[in-house]
Parts: structure tokens; C-alpha cells; sequence
């Protein structure tokens, strides 16, 4: 057991961020929020030998507001039609202008936070973002790091939640694996989707868990285990 988790430990870090705009270095970053979660194996009854391979959420989050960056400008209809549409999305906005921090300072904070969490982990855990749409998430982060002059810890890595769905469930097209046709089951009611970069990476992270640990557990031993793994989550007594 020892040996297995030693060598075969994968950091998958959540992240998610807000911008006021579809376009790096013209529009801004705004805020970041990652989660982390490490491969693990979950114990139901070591009688009957009941165990499960799942992810376990470490408990430090990052979150970070990120000044406007030299030369970039709020997109007018991402504005408009978004941050601006009503009073709840005009809050939201409020709160990603809170506590900003220059965008080196943010990503060198983030790079510190991805070294201390790693260190949680067993040796040797490879980092791998995890997002939705993956394709938009890591561009920006991509060109955050960029900008601040930071080496990318994330290297080329990344998983695009769809795209690991679609192929979790063998499907011909990439529409078989959109948001709508995700089980309801997987979402943590704890953690709700809202527009706030950490709570939104808390939210999907959830989801992927949900779906990670769906795809490797089909035994029916390491199944009922997994049942009873997220009996107790439910419950408030693992994370």
C-alpha cells in the first residue's frame, strides 16, 4: 500500500478564474482560485477487504485578486451582458476589485501555494490542472505567468473536464459530454457554482472527483466502497 501511493501520486489542482473579457493582455485578469486534490486509497471495511481509489481534497484553497494589468481594458460587452447585468453580478464584480494585489506578486503567491501543497502529498505527485472549459482556464493562466515573468508550473499539462468525460464514456461526439449531461449526483451541494474564482474551483473540482472516481471504480467491491466513501462525505465526515 505504502509503495503504490508513494509512486503513483497525481496533484490534480482545480483552478478557475474570472476575467472582464475573452482575450489575455487586451482584457483583464481578475481574480484566481485553485483547489487541490491527491490520489488516494479510501478504506470501507478492511475485513471484507472494501477499498476504493479516489481523490482526497486538501484543505488549503488559494484565492487571489489580481490588480489591472499594463495596458488592458475591460471588454464593453462582457461588461454589459455579464458584470454589469444586475445587482447580484454588479457584487461579484465589487468583490474581485477587494485586496488586488499586483499580477507578479498573485502568481508568485499561486507558484508557493502549488509547492506547499505538493509537499502534502506523497513523493513524487505530478501537478495537472483541471478545468472547464480547459481551453479558455489555461490560456489565461498560461499567459498570467507570462506576463508576471514566472515560470508556468503547469508546464503543458492540463485536463479539460469534457474531454475526460467523453472519453470516460467512449463517446463519438463532444457534445455527448457537455455540462447539461453531467449527473447531478456529482456536484457537492456544499460547494455551488457562483462567479467567485475559488468557490468556482471548489465547485468543478467536486464534479471531477465525482467523475474520477466513478471511472476506476467499477468492481463491485471498489464500488460499494465508493458508495460508502461518499455516504460519509455527505454526511460531513470525509473529505
Amino acid at each position: 500500500m505504502y509503495w503504490e501511493r508513494m509512486f503513483d501520486s497525481t496533484l490534480f489542482v482545480s483552478v478557475d478564474m474570472e476575467s472582464d473579457g475573452p482575450t489575455p493582455y487586451r482584457n483583464n485578469l481578475l481574480s484566481l482560485g485553485a483547489v487541490a486534490y491527491v490520489t488516494d486509497t479510501f478504506v470501507a471495511n478492511s475485513r471484507w477487504g472494501l477499498k476504493c481509489r479516489g481523490l482526497r481534497r486538501l484543505s488549503s484553497f488559494f484565492s487571489e485578486n489580481i490588480r489591472p494589468q499594463k495596458g488592458a481594458m475591460p471588454d464593453e460587452n462582457t461588461m454589459k451582458n455579464f458584470w454589469f447585468k444586475d445587482e447580484h453580478h454588479m457584487a461579484l464584480y465589487q468583490a474581485t476589485q477587494d485586496r488586488q494585489v499586483p499580477i507578479e506578486e498573485g502568481m508568485a503567491r499561486l507558484v508557493r501555494w502549488l509547492e506547499d501543497i505538493r509537499s502534502m502529498a506523497s513523493y513524487p505527485a505530478e501537478v495537472v490542472p483541471v478545468a472547464r472549459p480547459g481551453a479558455f482556464d489555461f490560456r489565461w493562466f498560461s499567459d498570467a505567468f507570462a506576463m508576471a515573468g514566472v515560470e508556468n508550473p503547469f508546464g503543458n499539462t492540463g485536463v479539460d473536464m469534457q474531454s475526460y468525460l467523453m472519453g470516460l464514456r467512449h463517446g463519438q461526439h463532444y457534445r455527448d459530454a457537455k455540462a447539461s449531461t453531467w449527473k447531478d449526483s456529482w456536484a457537492n451541494p456544499r460547494y455551488p457554482h457562483t462567479h467567485i474564482a475559488v468557490e468556482d474551483a471548489a465547485a468543478q473540482g467536486e464534479v471531477f472527483r465525482s467523475m474520477y472516481e466513478e471511472g476506476i471504480n467499477r468492481w463491485p467491491r471498489s464500488y460499494l466502497a465508493l458508495r460508502k466513501l461518499r455516504k460519509r462525505r455527505l454526511l460531513g465526515y470525509e473529505d
